[in-house]
């Protein structure tokens, strides 16, 4: 078809080239006779791909290495914003990545949600490419949309020798995220175990580099016993422990003030967790919510009794044969945790009260 003269840019619909399709489909050889014969490289498809792109996308490392050495253009960018250096480190392809770098791809370039190479590469564990952009200076505290930085990053996902890296270069500690966390926090959402190539954890890195503020974090999440309940039979994420050493938490002596609404506003939804936290770091605390909910129930029930018929009553004072309200046999199933049967109960009075302590219907 070449030979006899077809079109080599035509495009698709979807403005797709024969050089895009190629490099989509692994065709290195047809690739590299379309661009031999002077196929157009730079050609974006309606989603602004080249092919470049294409082929940083697919795992063509030839491919891209013969566009890149034929001239393609390295910074153009997509419709979301991404360039083929940000897809290379994306999609986890190094070499091409690093080809880029050499023949001199813009290495801070940011897509529509802010992301840079450097930021890919930290997200997806590449620390040659990593090591590389940094080496060549690019920027390392440019933030994302959602405020991340290319440390926080490598923090938050367990690759410390590149965040050793980072911290040696420079790159600041303690700018924050949109919700507030810093690369430290965000760490010790991660494996607080996890160890460089020379055995070094997060705790013995805060110590090497002199950093007070982290190696008083690191101890309390490492050896509170605090952070051991919340951690341990409490099952709770590490973003609560950091909470709780925002709030001055750190001791079972500093937990004696702690409320069911401290635990709300530090994000635990669950009322059955909070009421566990609470059973575990401040019993006293864990029985204001039960005797709440007996004062509520009480309340409640008050009118449902106004509403039966004397008969009514009857039944359900032979329900424990005793000869009680409906209110209080209620709350006396309450309290001893007994199942309230109401199966000779109208249905306007059916209530039914599960094993954890709570209210379902």
């Amino acid at each position: 078809l070449i030979e006899h003269g077809a079109e080599l840019d035509l495009q698709t619909n979807e403005g797709w080239t024969a050089l895009m399709t190629a490099c989509r489909y692994n065709q290195p050889e047809t690739a590299q006779l379309l661009t031999e014969r002077g196929a157009t490289l730079d050609l974006q498809n309606n989603e602004g791909w080249t092919a470049l792109m294409t082929a940083c996308r697919n795992d063509q490392p030839s491919t891209a290495q013969r566009l890149i050495e034929s001239g393609a253009k390295l910074d153009l960018q997509e419709i979301e914003g991404g360039t083929a250096l940000i897809i290379a480190c994306s999609f986890d392809q190094p070499s091409t990545a690093q080809l880029l770098i050499e023949r001199g791809a813009k290495l801070d370039l940011q897509d529509n949600l802010g992301w840079t190479a450097l930021m890919y590469t930290c997200r997806h564990e590449q620390p040659r490419t990593a090591r590389l952009l940094i080496e060549r200076g690019v920027m390392l505290d440019l933030q994302n949309n959602n405020g991340w930085t290319a440390l926080m990053h490598a923090c938050g996902y367990g690759q410390p020798g590149t965040a050793q890296l980072l911290i040696e270069r420079g790159a600041k500690l303690d700018l924050q995220n949109n919700s507030g966390n810093t690369a430290l926090m965000l760490a010790c959402c991660a494996n607080l175990d996890l160890t460089d190539n020379d055995g070094d954890d997060a705790l013995a890195l805060a110590k090497i580099f002199d950093n007070a503020d982290a190696v008083a974090f690191l101890e309390f999440a490492k050896a509170s016993e605090v952070a051991r309940h919340l951690l341990g039979e409490l099952r709770q994420p590490r973003s609560l422990v950091v909470a709780f050493y925002d709030k001055s938490l750190l001791a079972m002596q500093d937990c004696s003030a702690l409320q069911d609404e401290n635990l709300r506003e530090m994000g635990v939804a669950s009322s059955l967790e909070r009421r566990n936290i609470l059973q575990k770091l401040n019993p006293s605390a864990a029985l204001a919510p039960r005797a709440s909910l007996l004062r509520r129930a009480s309340r409640h029930l008050g009118g449902v009794v106004r509403r039966l018929s004397g008969k009514e009553r009857a039944q359900c004072a032979e329900v424990c044969h005793h000869n009680l309200t409906p209110a209080t046999i209620f709350l006396h199933q309450l309290e001893t945790g007994l199942c309230f049967h109401t199966d000779t109960l109208p249905p306007s009075t059916t209530i039914n009260h599960d094993q954890r302590g709570g209210v379902r219907k």
